[in-house]
């Protein structure tokens, strides 16, 4: 019997598409994909007839799939029996009803499996409603106060623009990324999030919204520690919109009720597309009268290994040490992280000026200054590279362009 996982990758890969499309035309995480194909956790039937039908798979082949009264248990299973049962002799009442509610989302911890209406029913309700959620209150940050969570959005290089996609059923589309981080010291724990693209007249599009417990999907979890830092991504094909915006509502450690807004600007423009020539530039050579910045990975090729930041995963992990070598100070106007794939560049991050001094602690780079170790991890997915860019100009006034470039490596070491 062959498990849902192996059929779903074979199934995408078919289609030709990458964990991350497949994971944007389900508005999911590309994380929550990787669980489903190793066999985690299984979609909800409804999410399980969108896989079907854009993928073509056959659901009288799924139906045939491990059931959970079957004698042969997975591990995963295993150890969420083995909970219960603890949970059970610790003194917990379990009723008949209780038992086949939360049995379903026992499979992993790490991001259950969420049915809308169990979320709605045993999630926390939010008693106030301060978000309008329009364009204007989207745009308007939330006062820091006392004792109370504040969740402080942090996005790379706005307005975001375009890339180009190869093998996707949109030739373009906008990755929004950006940090969302507690910096208050009182953690806050989401009961509401809500979604929404703007048009140019103001007006929303493709608004959507989900309870506390199914944002695991987007963050691993929906407790905001106090002082930590999480990062969200959403891939948007391209449409007649402005611009994101996302409101996150809920109850802090202090029994705050709580609401933030945040809003990304997006642009129409497309960003050049590169391929991996543009970022080996290992050899060029120290100018006269230039900066000259020298872009070293800590190893090349990089091998995988296994993550725990992923999970357990296979995953690809090291940094970019990048430190100026000349007499002339260099000021970096963006700097680029690229996944590529037999020559062609099918994400990449970009860092504007701002971004980089707040990750260096400097807005300029000297001789003999500490280097800049940006460093990079991904899943295991379809790479044959990472590369790394950084544009700027000199205090001379020459415009350059530095890079470097990693081979990946699919196979431990």
């Amino acid at each position: 019997m062959i498990a849902f996982g192996n059929i779903l990758t074979s199934a995408r890969k078919a289609k030709g598409l990458t964990q991350e499309q497949l994971a944007e035309a389900l508005s999911v995480s590309r994380q929550t994909v990787s669980h489903w194909e190793n066999g985690r956790v299984q979609p909800s039937d409804e999410v399980m007839q969108q896989i079907c039908g854009l993928l073509d798979i056959d659901p009288l082949t799924l139906s045939e799939q491990e059931s959970p009264t079957d004698n042969s248990v997975s591990t995963a299973q295993k150890k969420s029996h083995l909970r219960l049962l603890i949970a059970f002799f610790c003194g917990v009442l379990i009723t008949l009803a209780v038992v086949y509610g939360i049995m379903p989302l026992l499979n992993v911890p790490s991001e259950p499996v969420i049915d809308a209406a169990a979320v709605a029913a045993t999630d926390p309700v939010i008693n106030s409603n301060p978000a309008d959620y329009s364009w204007d209150w989207y745009q308007q940050p939330a006062a820091v106060e006392v004792n109370k969570a504040y969740l402080t959005f942090t996005a790379t290089n706005t307005p975001i623009k375009l890339i180009e996609v190869n093998n996707a059923p949109t030739p373009y589309r906008w990755d929004i990324i950006f940090g969302i981080e507690e910096t208050n010291g009182v953690a806050f724990t989401i009961t509401k999030m809500t979604e929404a693209f703007f048009q140019e007249d103001h007006s929303q599009m493709d608004h959507r919204v989900f309870m506390g417990s199914e944002c695991v999907r987007f963050f691993d979890t929906y407790t905001f520690e106090a002082n930590t830092k999480y990062e969200y991504n959403l891939g948007k094909s391209v449409k007649p919109i402005i611009g994101y915006g996302i409101a996150l509502e809920g109850i802090d450690a202090n029994g705050n009720d709580l609401a933030f807004g945040f809003y990304v600007p997006l642009s129409q423009e497309v960003v050049e597309q590169l391929t991996d020539e543009d970022f080996q530039l290992d050899s060029k050579l120290p100018q006269e009268g230039e900066a000259f910045l020298r872009i070293t990975p800590d190893e090349n090729p990089a091998y995988l290994i296994f993550d725990t930041e992923y999970d357990g995963d296979l995953a690809w992990r090291f940094s970019f040490s990048i430190a100026n070598e000349s007499g002339v100070d260099f000021m970096p106007s963006s700097m680029i992280i690229a996944f590529i794939n037999n020559g062609v560049v099918i994400q990449q991050f970009q860092y504007n000026e701002d971004n980089i001094a707040q990750m260096y602690g400097s807005d300029t780079f000297s001789k003999g200054d500490d280097p800049f170790t940006p460093s990079i991890g991904t899943y295991k997915q379809d790479l044959t590279g990472i590369g790394c860019m950084m544009t700027g100009i000199d205090a001379n006034g020459n415009e350059l362009v530095f890079a470097s470039y990693v081979t990946l490596i699919s196979e431990l070491r």
